[in-house]
């Protein structure tokens, strides 16, 4: 009764992507993971279209979509974030790393907000979004 089988998707092609879900939605899957910000990755915003036959078939499927938070590559506020590493090197940025801890919780606020604006969950109704390790 505790295994919940969750999903990792192929998000850096969405066909595959909807594929991926209606497969594994088929198999049992209770939850696919998605990262918390598209696009940092490269990848369409919550606000665009691409993603809507993936909603539709987690809508569908009441297959909630997990969003963790950092799985974007993007933290708010985050010194780290904007630094370009240097091979062999470990670059020390000015703000302390207490900074990166206090602000973590802040990410899925922003995806929150993100998806609350994006029309998204009225077009879809049924969408259910599970958010992990927010704060």
């Amino acid at each position: 009764d505790r295994y919940v089988p969750l999903a990792i998707l192929p998000v850096w092609d969405i066909s595959a992507t909807v594929a991926e879900a209606e497969r594994v939605a088929a198999k049992g899957a209770r939850t696919v993971s998605f990262p918390d910000s598209p696009v940092p990755l490269g990848l369409p915003s919550f606000h665009s279209d691409p993603w809507d036959p993936l909603w539709q078939v987690c809508s569908d499927a009441q297959m909630p979509v997990s969003l963790h938070f950092g799985s974007g590559s993007y933290v708010p506020g985050f010194s780290f974030s904007s630094m370009k590493p240097v091979p062999g090197e470990m670059a020390m940025p000015d703000a302390p790393f207490a900074v990166a801890i206090t602000l973590f919780s802040t990410n899925l606020m922003w995806t929150t907000v993100d998806l609350l604006f994006s029309g998204k969950l009225q077009k879809f109704p049924d969408l259910q979004i599970s958010l992990a390790e927010g704060g």
